[in-house]
């Protein structure tokens, strides 16, 4: 990882400030010239290559056409000239901004990349006396804005042996890919460590006598070595050996929908062998890596399972079992940026590797003594980079296949990670737990919570519960522990409603293996992506505005049970409830929540099962609860949920927001967001082009149709008030938010059914106008039941 000079020029031996648990800025000049930062980047000096490769295409042509201007005209022009009455003095093209933090393993000195508006404002000045007039007014308005972009770039982590916590040791790999001996020979120390030591990834392996439906067997590494064989076949998982290492996954993009795969009739084929030059080579590297993890059998899906001629009836069989063949498994091999043709391993170029370290004079406070401490050079977005950002793991049957697995290999472009239940390493940090700065986002480290088994669950509950005195104690400790048990599933929920489907009907399957690990922790009933104890909570969910999510699709395997179903017929299929955050293709936020909060505005909130026709002629119908788990897809309304509470009519109108910042056209913000008014009020006030105010924005579930906006807009919508929060709690994770309401679209009023249409917040100053103080009488919703007295509707949410 080298540096320029200019970037070790700015703060080699210079005197930082540090306070433990927080940090100073200190901004420092970087590169005077804009061709020298130019020129850097190019040479691959870590913060400039980084920044450069943080622009888009058209903010870095710009930067060239300047240099092309700075070229011709001499770039000193800008360092002041007497004739031009302007300071003779360098003008800065970049500067750095420092952060100084004190954390468990040392000192982290944290880089920002900036660049100066006052370079744009020299060259405007020059433009004026002649100089760089290839350069017109619009770039440098585009320049202007362009310069204003930051970015983290370098972290450096000290080397501070007195530190409590043992250092970070960087290693440099030697090899020039990742598959060669050096690296797996690591790879097998991790392996060998985890299963002595790492108690919470021998515990997911419950059942290390299980087997799947169906394995490969690729032959008997005792006899054939590590050299991956000429041939395989697929043998049942009850023919496999019981004595070795069981069995390794693959995860891996399918790609063409040509590759070879396992259907009804080469069924008896594959069991009498496949030869492995007919395989992708993805799955031959598979092959290959097994053998020298000294592994007899490993499962592929797309080999595993049978793909076409019986009706999709295997498919869905065995995705039902999906979470049990990546929990029981050996270890997961992850192909994060291979294909079928391009395969698992990489070359790689090994001066990407090369560190940069750099002695600062550390001030700690309030004494004020300055230690001089060794500072080495890490990547912080290593984990995020080559992970996090992969193209696998953009898909979402990938993530339960990463959460499930007790052991992760991850081979990415430069190197090989590792991550299981207890610790996340790579071939350039091998011994030490990556921090949090290197380990991804936060989520990544919050899902860590999954990585405890139910029986670990089970005993740390039991443990806290038994060591408080009192019930009260006891019940506080349990709440706890069950409220951070739902709040990895939201993370989880939150991740997962980011990755991409082929398919959107498939949203629920995708995930039942998960929540199937998930039911054994929480102990609670699974319907329709909701748990049934904690539902009043999880019911208010937000779609998140992000297009490029919603519109993307990718190149997952079109199932068995998908294979006449056209893309377009795909999107207005029935797949989940409205009420459930499966039922929309956004991104989706969360709440923080606890399980036991009594500020609710709605009561009587329960799941019952889909009513018939009749029951509307039915003077007492009885709803029957849902009590059974559901975890496979629904491809026809059979579950609804029941609420009691305020239902008061409201009008939407588009929300256009012209910022000139926004990533997002003025024209699709109304499609994502819009604003909503009780009804009253709209009539008094906006309906008659009275001065009023914004009172609430909504966010749509989903995107309104382009093509039918009037219609939307003209119609008639419901809220209803879901949870209304004491103004002085207001801040525990909503803001000045007070009120969380759900707009509804009525859809049969004979059945009280409504649907769910999105969600709003409202800021208490706004509170009374919808909590009815307009003077609104609830009579005409088209509710189930009235009760006129407490002015309380009964409905459904389909």
């Amino acid at each position: 990882m080298p540096l320029c000079k200019p970037c070790i020029d700015s703060f080699q031996g210079q005197e930082m400030k540090s306070t433990p648990g927080s940090s100073g800025f200190e901004p420092r000049p970087q590169h005077y010239s804009m061709l020298g930062y130019l020129k850097s980047a190019k040479e691959k000096c870590y913060i400039c290559w980084r920044s450069y490769r943080e622009l888009d295409d058209d903010d870095c042509e710009l930067l060239h056409k300047v240099g092309r201007a700075l070229e011709l005209d001499g770039e000193r022009s800008l360092a002041g000239d007497s004739d031009l009455q302007t300071p003779n003095k360098p003008v800065v093209f970049s500067y750095l901004e420092v952060a100084v933090t004190k954390f468990p393993i040392g000192y982290k000195v944290t880089v920002w990349q900036g660049f100066r508006r006052e370079f744009v404002v020299a060259i405007s000045e020059r433009r004026k006396h002649g100089l760089f007039m290839d350069v017109d007014e619009e770039d440098i308005k585009d320049l202007s804005d362009l310069l204003h972009k930051t970015k983290a770039v370098i972290i450096l982590l000290s080397m501070d042996e007195m530190s409590s916590q043992p250092r970070i040791q960087h290693s440099v790999p030697r090899s020039p890919r990742t598959d060669s001996a050096e690296t797996f020979s690591l790879i097998r120390s991790w392996i060998q460590d985890c299963i002595a030591n790492h108690q919470p990834c021998i515990a997911r392996r419950t059942d290390r006598t299980w087997s799947p439906t169906r394995l490969l067997d690729i032959g008997d590494p005792l006899i054939g070595g590590t050299v991956a064989p000429a041939t395989c076949r697929l043998i049942g998982g009850t023919e496999a050996s019981a004595t070795g290492n069981g069995y390794i996954t693959l995860s891996h993009r399918w790609g063409a929908s040509d590759i070879i795969k396992l259907t009804a009739e080469k069924l008896g084929q594959f069991r009498t062998g496949i030869p492995v030059a007919s395989l992708p080579t993805t799955f031959g590297d598979c092959i290959y890596a097994a053998r020298q993890l000294h592994t007899r059998y490993i499962w592929i899906d797309s080999l595993c399972i049978i793909q076409s001629g019986d009706d999709g009836v295997d498919w869905l069989r065995e995705a039902s079992r999906m979470h049990l063949v990546y929990k029981n498994a050996y270890c997961n091999i992850s192909a994060d940026w291979g294909d079928e043709s391009r395969g698992l391993f990489f070359e790689r170029d090994l001066g990407v590797f090369d560190q940069v370290q750099i002695d600062l004079n550390i001030i700690s406070e309030p004494d004020g003594l300055a230690t001089r401490l060794p500072f080495s050079s890490v990547e912080d977005r290593i984990w995020i980079d080559e992970i996090c950002d992969s193209p696998l793991n953009s898909r979402a049957w990938v993530l339960q296949e990463r959460l499930l697995s007790a052991r992760n290999l991850h081979f990415c472009r430069r190197e090989v990670f590792w991550e299981c239940c207890q610790t996340s390493r790579c071939e350039t940090l091998p011994l030490a737990h990556l921090p949090g700065e290197l380990n991804g986002s936060p989520d990544t480290s919050r899902l860590k919570a999954l990585q405890l088994t139910p029986r670990d669950r089970k005993h740390q509950l039991d443990m806290r519960a038994s060591g408080l005195k009192g019930r009260g104690q006891d019940e506080d400790a349990k709440d706890q522990e069950m409220s951070h048990l739902y709040g990895v599933w939201a993370d989880i929920i939150r991740i997962y409603s980011r990755t991409q489907l082929s398919f959107t009907s498939d949203k629920l399957i995708t995930i039942s293996g998960i929540a199937q690990y998930m039911k054994t922790v929480l102990h609670d009933t699974y319907v329709a992506g909701m748990w049934l104890r904690h539902l009043r909570g999880q019911l208010m969910w937000e779609a998140m505005m992000d297009p490029t999510i919603y519109s993307a699709r990718i190149d997952r395997p079109i199932s068995p049970i998908d294979q006449n179903r056209s893309a377009l017929a795909d999107t207005h299929c029935y797949r989940a409830p409205s009420f459930s955050w499966a039922s929309t293709d956004l991104p989706v936020g969360t709440y923080p929540s606890h399980p036991y909060y009594d500020d609710f505005a709605v009561d009587g909130v329960c799941i019952v099962k889909f009513r018939p026709p009749q029951a509307a002629n039915t003077t007492h119908w009885e709803d029957e609860p849902a009590v059974e788990d559901a975890f496979g897809p629904l491809s026809r309304p059979q579950v609804e949920l029941k609420v009691v509470g305020k239902v008061m009519p409201a009008q939407t109108v588009p929300k256009l927001d012209h910022h000139t910042d926004s990533w997002l056209k003025p024209s699709e913000w109304e499609i994502y967001q819009g604003y909503v008014y009780p009804l009253r009020y709209y009539e008094q006030h906006v309906s008659e082009g009275l001065p009023h105010q914004s009172l609430a924005e909504v966010r749509y579930d989903r995107p309104v149709d382009a093509l039918r906006k009037e219609e939307f807009f003209g119609k008639l919508f419901y809220y209803l008030p879901w949870r209304d929060i004491p103004a002085a709690e207001g801040e525990l994770g909503m803001g000045p938010y007070t009120l969380v309401c759900l707009l509804l679209e009525s859809i049969d009023p004979t059945m009280g059914r409504f649907r769910r249409v999105g969600q709003f917040r409202v800021a208490n100053k706004s509170k009374r106008e919808f909590m009815g103080a307009s003077g609104y009488h609830g009579q005409g919703v088209g509710s189930w039941s009235y009760n006129v007295r407490e002015d309380l509707h009964t409905i459904y949410i389909v």
